[in-house]
């Protein structure tokens, strides 16, 4: 059974995404919980949140490319010998164009284009498109970020599609196409999976 998520209504802009998702508007968090929705969507100053409603005590879930570990991991530990561009060739040729056909919260498109690649993202689930799509509109407007955000496009739908219309008309495909699916819960794992991936189950 899928999770019901709804929207909180924060402007009339905000509102013409919530209509591009097709999800039903609320007026708080609270009315959201009490019509028996299990997560909301809510536009806030710091950004695109995810709220649990069964738990509004818990943080909000945010893509955040502009600091703590995404800035870390740009500062400090994407470079050309990371497991991830030995992975995908980018120890030896620079600028390649990467197909992520499986965005997600898009830590490995970002840290892909922070190595010099051109990202194109693709994500199926409109939820998480629509915080990724918040999250690098963020990263755009971010000094530091905004050269990488600008090398990454994102698109939502399957990535499949987008490859049969380029073999069809006889486009070059990408140089790379990165696939890192989310997997189904382990049967018997003890190890408690983190809160992203979770919530996307």
């Amino acid at each position: 059974m899928s999770a019901r998520v709804c929207w909180i209504q924060g402007g009339a802009e905000t509102g013409q995404m919530a209509a591009e998702l097709s999800l039903s508007v609320c007026g708080s968090l609270e009315r959201a919980a009490a019509s028996g929705f299990d997560f909301a969507l809510m536009p806030e100053s710091a950004g695109l949140s995810l709220y649990r409603l069964s738990d509004l005590r818990m943080r909000p879930l945010r893509v955040e490319f502009c600091a703590g570990k995404a800035r870390w991991r740009r500062r400090h530990g994407n470079n050309r010998r990371s497991s991830l561009a030995r992975a995908i060739g980018a120890t030896k040729k620079r600028g390649l164009w990467v197909l992520d056909a499986a965005a997600g919260f898009g830590a490995d498109g970002f840290a892909l284009a922070a190595l010099g690649c051109r990202v194109l993202m693709f994500e199926r689930a409109a939820v998480i498109w629509a915080l990724l799509y918040d999250g690098l509109c963020r990263a755009g407007a971010d000094p530091e970020a905004a050269a990488i955000a600008a090398r990454i496009e994102l698109r939502r739908g399957d990535a499949r599609e987008h490859l049969r219309a380029l073999i069809s008309c006889g486009e070059p495909a990408p140089d790379v196409i990165y696939l890192d699916p989310m997997f189904p819960a382990c049967a018997g794992a003890s190890a408690l999976a983190k809160k992203e991936l979770r919530w996307c189950r």
